[in-house]
């Protein structure tokens, strides 16, 4: 299932890490330990698999990145309001679940 977000704050440990916080779009919920596709276009064609690092009950969607590669870059380049997408996944465990069936 697809989502529509924005991206609403940033805490910035240091210059290579920082936890990204997203508006939690209605209907996206999910389980600790669960991760996400997340991208800057609804088609996905830069999307990149993220843990969620917030907890279910939090108002925001958190996602701890390092800086590591293009895409992670150009998520520490993003600015406050900048219109993300999510693609809600399974945790490693459910998605063998889901598999063996």
């Amino acid at each position: 299932m697809e989502f529509a977000s924005k991206l609403v704050s940033i805490k910035r440990f240091n210059d290579t890490l920082a936890t990204f916080f997203f508006a939690k779009p209605e209907g996206f919920n999910f389980k600790a330990g669960q991760f996400a596709l997340i991208a800057f276009d609804k088609e996905f064609k830069d999307g990149h698999p993220f843990t969620i690092s917030s907890t279910p009950e939090d108002e925001l969607i958190g996602i701890t990145v390092r800086k590591l590669g293009f895409f992670t870059q150009k998520l520490h380049e993003a600015e406050i309001g900048q219109d993300m997408f999510f693609e809600q996944r399974l945790d490693c465990l459910g998605l063998m679940t889901q598999m063996m069936k």
